[in-house]
């Protein structure tokens, strides 16, 4: 085992830790109500602090969840993976994630955690950054590649080089964790890496001319931010998640009016720098919501997975069970078209 892949196991640990602390310190019974049918004692929602999912955190920062009656603690997680293993020992009633996690998720976690609604949508924030000398899509042959695999780098990686021609098997691709691109990059330790803002901003600041960016995601790939439910959550108080996405709209409307607001939130409490959170902002798509197209995207992420093996060829996506609509068909039908069929199509 490399020294880098202790580092990042340990960071895991420590991160699981700190998780289950705050989930104990919450969830303690000794004198405590008993929760009402309708709505929890208290709602946990796991996620790496971020302007991408910023209807949520200012959701709780406005009081939004309390305007709704309910009692939601935001549960800092340093990274998705973190938040995942979180979740997978029950921590937890609600997970932030992207999109190819949310598929994994809904297959690694037994099925017991269900889409509630996107909130943010886009390419741009999504970055092939490389060499100075790397200037054209052949160039990447022969060269070592780092994402993050299980990520949308990874899946931006594979369309990308496919799309260009080029055999996936003609590059070297890296799993490495999202912190680690940026210096790899700028020792020399890979030739490029496919992963999401502020990676690519952070990799200009720290390497200057000696990188660039080769190209976007736009036309390859679209990534998505996207609240998940655990299946016995939604299932014991559909009321409460239903005020939870409410409450989630309304910070999606807050924060699409109130960017200073939302950047100064994100470097006084989380030590976002305000110029990724500046750069973040003016890239992301809001879309709080379900609809054709994000049906059409995920169902074809679920079938290249599936075409490189990171699922199997016989599992099917069950669109019906995976997505759960009843909240946001009480709030706006409008927000949560029928999906295309029980399954993706082939």
């Amino acid at each position: 085992m490399t020294r880098g892949l202790r580092i990042e196991r340990l960071g895991l640990v420590l991160a699981l830790a700190l998780v289950l602390t705050a989930w104990e310190k919450g969830h303690t019974t000794t004198g405590t109500p008993t929760p009402t049918p309708a709505l929890p004692e208290k709602i946990v929602v796991l996620g790496t602090p971020y302007p991408l999912s910023d209807a949520v955190w200012m959701a709780e920062v406005r009081g939004f969840f309390k305007e709704e009656g309910l009692n939601v603690e935001m549960v800092p997680v340093s990274s998705g993976p973190a938040g995942t293993e979180a979740f997978r020992t029950g921590v937890g009633d609600v997970l932030l994630v992207g999109d190819l996690p949310a598929i994994n998720n809904w297959f690694s976690l037994n099925r017991d955690v269900r889409i509630m609604t996107v909130i943010e949508r886009d390419a741009e924030n999504y970055w092939a950054v490389t060499k100075r000398e790397i200037t054209r899509p052949q160039d990447l042959i022969g060269k070592k590649i780092g994402t993050r695999l299980g990520s949308t780098g990874s899946y931006f990686v594979d369309v990308y080089l496919k799309k260009n021609g080029i055999d996936p098997g003609q590059v070297d691709v890296l799993n490495l964790e999202t912190p680690t691109l940026v210096p790899a990059l700028d020792r020399g330790d890979i030739d490029a890496f496919f992963i999401y803002e502020p990676f690519p901003t952070r990799a200009e600041a720290v390497s200057g001319t000696k990188v660039h960016r080769l190209s976007s995601a736009t036309g390859y790939v679209v990534g998505y931010a996207i609240v998940t439910g655990r299946r016995s959550f939604l299932e014991k108080y559909p009321e409460a998640a239903t005020r939870l996405l409410r409450a989630i709209i309304k910070g999606n409307e807050f924060s699409a009016n109130n960017k200073d607001v939302v950047i100064k939130y994100f470097w006084d409490v989380h030590k976002v720098p305000a110029d990724i959170s500046e750069l973040t902002y003016k890239l992301m798509g809001r879309a709080v919501g379900l609809d054709h197209q994000f049906y059409s995207d995920l169902c074809q992420e679920f079938r290249w997975a599936q075409s490189v093996g990171m699922r199997k060829a016989e599992e099917e996506l069950v669109l019906t069970d995976w997505v759960w609509r009843d909240g946001l068909l009480a709030i706006d039908p409008s927000r949560a078209p029928e999906p295309p069929g029980r399954t993706c199509p082939p």
